[in-house]
């Protein structure tokens, strides 16, 4: 499976916002996206449901854990997440 289909697959996810958002983005900003910001996207697609949904809004700010492909710091994490959105309404409206 490429990496591609790979992530599209990660994307679906519990919610249709989720999934809506995650595949939006996955069609209209990842690939025109640099290396950190596809890091950032591969690592958000390994958080939990409720945990990514925390992030998305801003609730809860995303962590480095130790086998982290080098997360963001804070403000580059709600930079990306903010780009992440802005491609989302773009690309697609409700």
């Amino acid at each position: 499976m490429d990496q591609l289909a790979r992530l599209r697959w990660q994307c679906r996810r519990g919610t249709k916002e989720l999934d809506f958002l995650l595949t939006s983005y996955l069609e209209s900003g990842y690939l025109l996206a640099d290396k950190k910001e596809k890091a950032f996207f591969t690592e958000l697609l390994m958080l939990e449901d409720d945990k990514l949904i925390e992030v998305l809004l801003g609730d809860e700010p995303l962590v480095a854990n130790k086998t982290s492909t080098g997360c963001q710091s804070d403000a580059a994490s709600q930079s990306s997440i903010k780009r992440l959105f802005e491609c989302v309404q773009k690309g697609y409206t409700l």
